[in-house]
């Protein structure tokens, strides 16, 4: 397959003529757990023009967050949703002083 030999997956706008994407996929050990891609209008550029200024990037960005997550890693330590997030004691709500009547 295109994956297997490049690297990447181009959609030159088999669904859509107006747009085109380039995927890359996010492996997890040796499987693909993931893809990310970047979708562009055919009016703005080429397929071969987008090759060239978004591959690379899109290939680091899929290194970084497969590797953030073989470290366990994947959200900032206090992230909303984190482990370390969900182990903080929860402050009180404070209710409003009561009016006098």
């Amino acid at each position: 397959s295109d994956l297997k030999q490049n690297g990447y997956l181009v959609n030159a706008g088999e669904n859509d003529t107006k747009v085109a994407a380039i995927a890359v996929p996010i492996v997890r050990g040796q499987r693909v757990f993931a893809c990310i891609n970047v979708v562009f209008f055919r009016s703005a550029m080429s397929v071969p023009e987008a090759v060239r200024r978004y591959l690379q990037p899109l290939r680091d960005a899929a290194a970084s967050i497969a590797g953030r997550m073989e470290l366990g890693s994947l959200w900032p330590q206090n992230a909303p949703g984190s482990a370390a997030e969900r182990r903080k004691p929860r402050k009180k709500a404070i209710k409003p002083a009561s009016k006098p009547a």
